[in-house]
């Protein structure tokens, strides 16, 4: 079930496992399943033209609903032109995830991160096949 009125929890949970705050500004969608959370991603930083997004999805935890209700929002319902999603190099698994999503690292900012370098991933609408041109 997507839940998108629950910004402070889900934000806590993506944040519990991706390092960083819920800003009071952000929007936060998730997806539950058995009253557990499953899949989140919390928007932030939006200004006009970019949001950047932080992701959380537990294995086999996002549904093709969640999935395009996340990219619809971003790209249809605000109109953003590109989401930016920043990664640590030492997080695999999270950049095998954007990778197979349709993101492409765009910059690398050398040592940003505790456990290596940051990975700017990010992704344009017309690049997404998530939703609807």
């Amino acid at each position: 079930m997507i839940i998108h009125d629950q910004h402070e929890r889900i934000g806590k949970w993506v944040f519990d496992a991706t390092g960083g705050y819920m800003d009071a500004a952000a929007v936060a969608i998730g997806n539950e399943h058995d009253g557990r959370l499953t899949a989140g991603v919390v928007f932030e930083k939006w200004n006009g033209r970019i949001i950047w997004a932080h992701f959380r999805i537990e294995p086999h935890g996002a549904t093709r609903e969640w999935i395009w209700f996340g990219f619809h929002y971003a790209f249809n319902q605000l109109g953003a032109h590109k989401i930016v999603g920043p990664v640590s190099s030492a997080n695999e698994r999270a950049i095998r995830l954007d990778r197979h999503f349709g993101f492409e690292c765009e910059a690398v900012i050398r040592g940003g991160c505790a456990d290596g370098d940051l990975l700017m991933m990010t992704m344009t609408r017309d690049k997404c096949r998530f939703i609807g041109r």
